[in-house]
């Protein structure tokens, strides 16, 4: 069985109403990868560099595709930090 990578997103609010404390997920839409190179891409000091190297070695794809997918998880990435959510690299 192949373990894919998976980031997710995860942030603790406080609800207005309740006041009590939930935490809140967010996922980032990413490539199929090979078991190995879920494992490298975990291990590695800096997962989301490792992921997008490995992007680039993709032959199977075009440039465009490959830069359009990193510049959405950039988007992404930023704007969900910027809202609190810190990121995890896991093997699904």
């Amino acid at each position: 069985m192949s373990m894919n990578l998976y980031i997710q997103g995860k942030r603790s609010i406080t609800v207005d109403k309740t006041n009590k404390k939930e935490l809140q997920f967010t996922n980032v839409g990413v490539w199929q990868t090979p078991t190995n190179i879920t494992r490298e891409i975990i291990k590695s000091d800096n997962p989301l560099e490792r992921y997008y190297f490995w992007l680039t070695t993709l032959t199977h794809t075009t440039a465009d595709d490959v830069y359009n997918h990193i510049e959405d998880i950039q988007k992404q990435i930023t704007k969900d930090e910027k809202e609190g959510y810190e990121f995890s690299y896991l093997e699904i």
